[in-house]
């Protein structure tokens, strides 16, 4: 059961980091993002407010899946010990 899981995880993970890959990509090139006081971002400060954004998605991916995780094995103890 755990390594369904970790492989669901693995594969989140990877599809998020193509997706994310594509998305700084498209917002080089679409537009320059400006800072509230009117500078031009560079593309290392872009870069590491994307990272942010993404490291705090993936924790809530990550979180979300514990507890799916959880809740799926006291469920699976609850049938048995009915049994």
């Amino acid at each position: 059961m755990e390594t369904y899981f970790d492989s669901h995880i693995d594969l989140l993970q990877r599809n998020l980091q193509k997706h994310s890959d594509r998305l700084k990509l498209n917002a080089e090139k679409a537009f320059k993002i400006r800072s509230p006081s009117g500078d031009v971002l560079s593309k290392e400060a872009l870069s590491e407010n994307f990272d942010r954004e993404v490291k705090n998605f993936k924790l809530k991916v990550s979180n979300a899946m514990t507890i799916k995780m959880l809740l799926a094995l006291i469920t699976y103890r609850i049938r048995c010990q009915r049994v």
